[in-house]
């Protein structure tokens, strides 16, 4: 895996030395201008190396941090490219799978649509349940009529065998919170005209 510093050092570090793709992790960027000033330079730098871009937002050898950072690029700059990047991202294992659901469902909604009522409904649903509740509650915010029939109670409740119970509902409740919060405030952003 190549080293993923030539993203995270366009997007820095704060005053205390936290590095600022921490604030897209969390949702410290709703309340932070220069977080999102900085994701604008980073966008922009981005934006000048596209295939760079492309490499990053699908996962390919450069880590989560800089995935959820080239990713978030996307929305800072009303990037509307990269939808295949992104569902290449969200079929990948990663760590940022919610936010990376969330950044496709604003994007790319009806693309988020179609792949994502593809994905609840396919057999390997179980593969990665923080991906799984988290395309879910972005279905929901999304209107879809398949996310109303899938039952998430009983998704939730029933691990397979080599998961045990506590991970598994504690994943199932991250995608959902990190997804819902991550969409609410990168929303509220932008009616707020703040991105």
């Amino acid at each position: 895996m190549e080293f993923d510093s030539k993203v995270l050092a366009w997007l820095g570090s704060d005053e205390k030395g936290m590095g600022y793709y921490f604030y897209f992790l969390t949702l410290r960027y709703s309340i932070s201008p220069e977080a999102l000033s900085r994701l604008r330079s980073v966008a922009y730098q981005l934006g000048r190396e596209p295939d760079y871009w492309e490499q990053v937002i699908s996962g390919s050898g450069f880590g989560w941090r800089t995935q959820l950072v080239g990713s978030y690029a996307l929305l800072i700059s009303n990037n509307y490219g990269y939808s295949l990047a992104l569902m290449n991202g969200l079929r990948r294992f990663s760590f940022v799978s919610p936010q990376i659901a969330v950044i496709l469902g604003i994007l790319h909604p009806s693309d988020a649509l179609s792949f994502f009522e593809e994905m609840i409904l396919s057999p390997n649903t179980k593969d990665d349940p923080k991906r799984t509740t988290a395309m879910y509650q972005i279905l929901l915010k999304l209107g879809s009529t398949v996310a109303t029939s899938f039952d998430l109670e009983s998704f939730k409740s029933t691990p397979p065998s080599d998961y045990s119970e506590s991970h598994w509902k504690m994943n199932c409740d991250v995608g959902t919170h990190v997804s819902a919060g991550h969409w609410d405030a990168w929303t509220q952003l932008m009616l707020e005209k703040r991105v």
